[in-house]
């Protein structure tokens, strides 16, 4: 599980012997080798030779994704004993996904603090920042503005106290990077330096999807839902899309979402899970969506244009021309399934093994 969160994390892990892996170590203050850190294949822990940090999957989702200790216990799918345990959160926060601070009310004004120094340090900055998220990600103006996108030149420790956050001798990390907030109860940062993670989420961060809901009033049981990873492929679907779509960002393959919006989603006419266009997409989407929702759908992006909609973009994929066929799509799958014959979907034309939507 730990060479698996270092992997999804951007870390290069690689086999040593059948007994031992190694990576980049994840820690943000140190500069190991690339094969400085050490994951023991039988016990599942890690140690750096450099820095002496050692743990295993759930020390590590707990110090670099945010997590406490409960939530990290259900991420990795152990049952843990309450008993002794610190960072418990409360039935409440189980169920929403939050991980526990002591004053929620002081994280939000500290977390708005952040965003809004961020917002105006992006929107002010005439270097390539923003220029790269018009260019790569065709976002527009408007469009970061309302998603209050930021940015942080530089890695920033403050005081957890200062939070809201019990204090455990470590300071709190803001990495130098893109900020992409979700209203003021999530905060997380597409790094600069990736070496040390490609997304660092802030410790008292919500952990729910992102969901943006279309400004129209047509009631759930008329709007459909797009499902896919990233938070800035969801922003630039809500941007361009032309039709009403809720569009629901998951932030990783790996997030679990809550009873409330399971039911949501029950009353959507359809879904179309449109996950990266890679394996742990594909895995997903059968594991947690298209086996469990009558009315979910496959429909990633074409993998000659990429894996994601910011890669698709960048090589000339209109997202409305994408929903075309993803809906054309989705129809054909449901007949078929309908009408008793063998399930085709996903279709056949595959790249190198990989599902392929024909745009």
């Amino acid at each position: 599980m730990l060479a698996t969160l270092l992997t999804e994390d951007g870390f290069p892990v690689r086999k040593k012997c059948t007994t031992e892996y190694s990576s980049p170590c994840p820690s943000p203050v140190c500069d190991s080798d690339d094969d400085g850190f050490v994951i023991n294949a039988k016990t599942g822990r890690g140690y750096c030779r450099k820095c002496n940090w050692k743990g295993d999957d759930i020390q590590y989702l707990r110090e670099f994704r945010g997590m406490g200790f409960q939530q990290a216990a259900k991420y990795t799918g152990r049952t843990v004993d309450r008993k002794g345990t610190k960072d418990w959160p409360d039935k409440k926060e189980r169920l929403t996904g939050t991980i526990c601070s002591t004053n929620k009310a002081l994280w939000r004004e500290q977390a708005s603090t952040v965003i809004n120094k961020a917002r105006h340090n992006l929107l002010d900055n005439k270097s390539s920042i923003l220029k790269r998220l018009l260019r790569e990600r065709g976002l527009k103006i408007k469009t970061i503005k309302r998603f209050n996108l930021g940015w942080i030149s530089k890695d920033t420790w403050t005081k957890k106290a200062d939070w809201g956050i019990p204090t455990d001798g470590k300071d709190l990390l803001l990495p130098a990077g893109l900020v992409i907030p979700y209203d003021n109860h999530r905060i997380r940062i597409r790094r600069d330096n990736p070496d040390y993670g490609k997304y660092w989420v802030v410790k008292g961060s919500n952990l729910e999807p992102m969901i943006i809901n279309p400004t129209s009033s047509l009631p759930l049981t008329e709007t459909p839902a797009i499902v896919v990873e990233s938070e800035l492929d969801a922003m630039l679907l809500a941007q361009d899309l032309v039709s009403p779509y809720t569009v629901i960002a998951l932030g990783s393959t790996n997030t679990k979402i809550s009873n409330e919006l399971s039911e949501d989603l029950k009353q959507r006419p359809f879904i179309l899970v449109a996950l990266d266009s890679d394996e742990a997409g594909e895995i997903a989407a059968k594991r947690d969506w298209t086996s469990k929702y009558v009315t979910a759908f496959r429909t990633p992006v074409s993998t000659s244009y990429g894996k994601d909609f910011g890669e698709a973009y960048v090589n000339g994929l209109d997202v409305n021309d994408w929903l075309f066929e993803a809906v054309e799509l989705m129809l054909d799958t449901a007949v078929a399934q309908t009408s008793g014959e063998e399930n085709t979907y996903p279709p056949e034309s595959t790249v190198n093994n990989e599902t392929t939507l024909p745009i």
